[in-house]
């Protein structure tokens, strides 16, 4: 690495502690010792390993000259450290940009995982607008029968039988009598009988049943140990994530979707789980309903819904939820239905009307 020699490199001479020789002949090797052990120079050893190894060979083809040679081989020296410097620093400069790489890659992959969130949250918001608005409509035809429009009253009626079946049920939870649920499930099971319009038939019998849990919730006797805070039990669902909240004649209903894979409970499913037990604990002795809608075949999706039913009540059992809190039932969702696709309802009965 031969460079023309007779001047100085002021700034790098300094640093590396070697002077202007001129031709002045030196017998000692303190400047070039001086100019291996600066600072700078110990740095180059991990910064530019390469670049060090030539830096080693000219001081070391400096240490055996004497006179003008010797300036002219510190003066390579100097330049070799230079040289060796801005290769550290070039090395440096790409390791940083390989950071930044990195850490853009980074954020376009949170970016991207955030933008699948936010699709998801809205998918979940429409469904949910979705199924309170049919759920709407389901006691909406359950007052006015005869404002269902025709093309719709088969699916209708369906989800009203299957909505009553929901409120008898709560009302058996709270303590209404046989004497008084056996009417009602005679009615909802016994067939129609023509010229009893379908909706009109479910109606009255939906209607009917409502009746009856209003006046089991206020007899006194539903859950007497249970004076629970309704809207702090909702708030506290609501801020779970993947639970969607909200409030019916029954109590407080909590929809999960994407618990299950077929019958069984998802691997993904064990943390919703066990936070959906915390919250189920924490409120007193509210009796709980676990209801799960699957669409399908009759036989295929209630034979399923009830697998989930039965999987899910034992998990929450396991979780420390008294098993005797806890009735579990499946159902077939129904084409047209309130509900717009699979899913969880567990609803932690109130003594509390809506």
């Amino acid at each position: 690495m031969r460079r023309s020699t007779g001047w100085c490199l002021g700034a790098w001479l300094a640093v590396a502690g070697l002077g202007c020789s001129g031709a002045t002949a030196r017998t000692d090797d303190d400047a070039v010792t001086r100019a291996l052990g600066g600072p700078v120079a110990r740095g180059l050893v991990t910064a530019a390993p390469e670049a060090w190894v030539e830096v080693m060979r000219e001081a070391d083809r400096a240490r055996g000259l004497t006179g003008v040679e010797r300036a002219d081989a510190e003066v390579e020296l100097a330049l070799a450290l230079e040289w060796a410097q801005a290769v550290a620093e070039r090395g440096a400069s790409d390791r940083s940009l390989a950071a930044a790489a990195t850490q853009r890659a980074q954020l376009a992959e949170e970016q991207a995982r955030l933008d699948a969130e936010v699709t998801r949250l809205e998918q979940v918001a429409r469904a949910s607008l979705a199924a309170h608005a049919q759920a709407q409509q389901a006691q909406r035809a359950a007052r006015a029968p005869t404002a269902v429009e025709q093309a719709r009253r088969g699916a209708v009626a369906g989800e009203l039988d299957q909505q009553t079946e929901l409120l008898l049920a709560a009302a058996e939870l709270f303590g209404a009598r046989p004497e008084a649920l056996a009417p009602l499930r005679a009615r909802l099971a016994a067939p129609a009988v023509s010229p009893t319009d379908p909706v009109t038939r479910a109606a009255a019998i939906y209607r009917d049943a409502d009746a009856l849990l209003s006046t089991t919730r206020a007899s006194g006797t539903a859950v007497s140990t249970a004076d629970v805070d309704a809207l702090r039990l909702q708030s506290s669902l609501s801020e779970s994530e993947g639970v969607d909240a909200h409030r019916d004649a029954r109590g407080v209903v909590a929809v999960l979707r994407g618990l299950f894979a077929g019958p069984r409970l998802a691997a993904t499913a064990r943390s919703r789980v066990e936070l959906l037990a915390r919250i189920i604990r924490s409120h007193g002795t509210l009796p709980v309903r676990l209801e799960c809608f699957v669409a399908g075949a009759p036989a295929s999706a209630l034979a399923t819904a009830r697998a989930q039913a039965a999987a899910l009540r034992a998990a929450l059992v396991t979780a420390g939820v008294p098993a005797e809190r806890l009735q579990a039932a499946g159902y077939r969702r129904l084409p047209g239905g309130a509900r717009p696709d699979d899913r969880v309802e567990v609803v932690l009965l109130s003594p509390r009307a809506e």
